[in-house]
């Protein structure tokens, strides 16, 4: 809280005190009208007057608005009140309301309102004197004595309160000044403990991590040596299966021999196969030319026959007129009587040659019908071996093709035979080698197994010093977070 504020709540309690008193006062004063029997107009005056007063001082008050300001409209009022007491009612008593309004004036311990007050309390007193000196039975200079001495009591009492004020707030200014520095600092050392507890924190954090990091680093050395020392355990186990490798090699290389003069045969073979078929290609082919020449044969002779059909069929109309032309005449012969009979039996035999020649016609047209449906039968089995004989003529080839890619393909294996064949070789070789290396690698294994010791020792000490480094950082931090 600064020294403003102090002020202002200051100011708040007086005039809260100060509108107290006010209100007294209106009561007092209305009280003593009545009790005085001064009438029922003073007495109205008087207390409507104060209620006015009362009601602005109250809401100036209460509504905390002009609180510095206040004071003087306290005095003014107090001095309203008072002045209507003594003015409607000229007593000797009353003149000591003057002191009242003195003492009201000097409550705030403000040198101005006090001014004021003095000011404003010599004006009512010298004019109720002035006024009214027939009524009262003491005189101005005595009561004037008596207020000047009460002033000079009250004013050097306001200007001790006041020098006594003013140190006090020196002394608050003073410690609001202590107070603000020592916020910042605390602020500062806030600020500055927060970093140095994140610091620690993170410094925590690494340790640990460290601590871990160099623990998982011992472990994995100590898995390192063991592995070491088991690899050099299993040298013997590797060499052992490093020549029986290379017996296999040997055993590998004979079977390759073998598969090559297989492979040789059965390239020799697939040429002959490969011959055969390109033969048997070139044979049907030929087969086909002889089937699609006599397919047109066929195809020639089934015209010819269509032809000859066609003329059966013209005889078989000659037939049906000359039959008709016969029996035309035998009826005119007929009626001709005995002149025509030997035009008749001319008709007749007529009729008899045109039957014989139909019957003839349609046992040929029979014959032929039936040669041209054979005819038709041949040709349509010889167009379903023409069919057959062409894919014949496509599996030959795809036969042929096939042979040719076996070929190809065991000329290919034997180029890789050969070269597995120097790849094993080169095996047998590289098996030697091994065995060499494998040695020499069990004595580098031994010699790092004992390196590893080494440093898994050096690791484990290490751990040790991290954990206890940790341990004194976890104990820092939870006294820098107490500070906080």
């Amino acid at each position: 809280m600064d020294i403003q504020t102090v002020l202002y709540e200051n100011y708040r309690k007086k005039n809260h005190l100060s509108f107290i008193m006010i209100v007294i006062s209106v009561l007092l004063g209305t009280a003593a009208d009545l009790a005085l029997g001064s009438g029922l107009m003073i007495t109205l005056i008087t207390l409507i007057g104060g209620a006015v007063v009362i009601a602005i001082i109250g809401i100036l008050h209460f509504s905390k608005k002009l609180v510095f300001q206040l004071p003087y409209f306290s005095v003014i009022g107090v001095s309203l009140v008072v002045a209507l007491i003594m003015f409607m009612s000229p007593t000797d008593q009353n003149i000591f309301l003057i002191y009242y309004l003195l003492v009201f004036a000097a409550l705030y311990l403000n040198q101005i309102v006090f001014t004021v007050g003095f000011i404003i309390s010599t004006v009512i007193l010298v004019t109720f004197y002035i006024v009214n000196q027939d009524v009262l039975n003491t005189n101005l200079q005595f009561s004037l004595l008596m207020y000047a001495l009460a002033v000079i009591v009250l004013f050097f009492q306001n200007k001790i309160s006041n020098q006594l004020q003013k140190s006090v707030n020196e002394l608050q200014n003073q410690v609001q000044l202590s107070l603000q520095k020592e916020q910042q600092q605390r602020v500062v050392l806030v600020d500055n403990t927060q970093i140095i507890a994140k610091n620690l924190a993170e410094i925590q954090s690494q340790s640990q991590t460290n601590h871990e990091s160099t623990y998982e680093m011992n472990v994995a050395i100590q898995e390192v040596a063991k592995g070491a020392q088991v690899q050099s355990d299993s040298i013997s186990d590797i060499l052992a299966a490093v020549e029986n490798t290379n017996t296999m090699v040997v055993n590998m290389i004979e079977k390759v021999e073998e598969i090559t003069e297989q492979s040789s045969l059965t390239n020799s073979k697939s040429v002959q196969g490969r011959e055969q078929s390109q033969k048997l290609h070139t044979q049907m082919k030929e087969f086909k030319q002889f089937i699609s020449k006599m397919t047109n044969e066929l195809t020639q002779l089934s015209g010819n026959v269509s032809q000859s059909l066609k003329s059966l069929e013209s005889i078989q109309q000659i037939n049906s007129q000359t039959n008709l032309l016969a029996l035309n005449a035998s009826i005119e012969a007929a009626r001709a009587g005995e002149a025509g009979k030997g035009f008749s039996v001319v008709a007749q035999e007529i009729r008899k040659l045109a039957e014989t020649t139909e019957k003839t016609a349609n046992e040929v047209s029979t014959s032929l019908n039936q040669i041209n449906m054979s005819n038709e039968g041949t040709q349509l089995q010889m167009q379903q071996i023409a069919m057959k004989m062409e894919e014949n003529i496509k599996e030959t080839e795809l036969t042929t093709t096939i042979f040719s890619e076996i070929e190809g393909a065991i000329q290919r294996l034997s180029s890789e035979v050969y070269a597995f064949s120097t790849v094993a070789n080169q095996i047998g070789e590289d098996t030697s080698s091994i065995d060499r290396t494998m040695n020499e690698f069990a004595a580098v294994l031994e010699q790092a197994s004992a390196s590893l010791e080494e440093v898994s020792a050096t690791v484990q000490s290490q751990t040790e010093r991290n954990a206890v480094l940790n341990r004194l950082i976890v104990e820092t931090n939870e006294a820098i977070h107490k500070l906080q």
